[in-house]
């Protein structure tokens, strides 16, 4: 029963990863951004749930990735406060997982093709906030 009940829950997880994926996809570029962390969020919590699951880790990047380029400006400026603390929690707690590292470091790699200098900055403040919370 626990296995069945694990397997319905990433099956769930993943339909709502790729409902939020489509949703970013249809999105006009000026969506009011102050809405847009909400959903993020959700993105964010099937990533800290079920990181491991290689379906919804490829599902959730690739929707990291098509939300830094349709929501340019956003992320030039703020976007990346939203997502880089789940990721690098994340990534500080499962070192062991080389998939999910590699993961990780292709999507810092990604973003940092596509916004240079605002994604280092945004990141380094995400990175400052961690550790003063700890």
């Amino acid at each position: 029963m626990g296995e069945q009940l694990k397997a319905m829950e990433a099956v769930h997880k993943f339909t709502w990863a790729k409902l939020m994926s489509d949703m970013f996809e249809k999105m006009e570029n000026a969506f009011m951004f102050a809405d847009l962390h909400l959903f993020i969020n959700v993105v964010n919590g099937i990533m800290i749930m079920h990181c491991e699951d290689l379906l919804i880790l490829r599902r959730c990047a690739a929707t990291y990735i098509a939300m830094s380029i349709h929501f340019n400006s956003l992320f030039a400026s703020q976007g990346f406060f939203l997502i880089m603390p789940t990721l690098l929690r994340c990534y500080s707690q499962r070192q062991t997982n080389r998939v999910f590292c590699s993961v990780v470091e292709f999507l810092c790699r990604q973003f940092y093709t596509l916004h240079r200098k605002p994604f280092l900055l945004q990141m380094c403040g995400s990175v400052a906030n961690i550790i003063d919370n700890n």
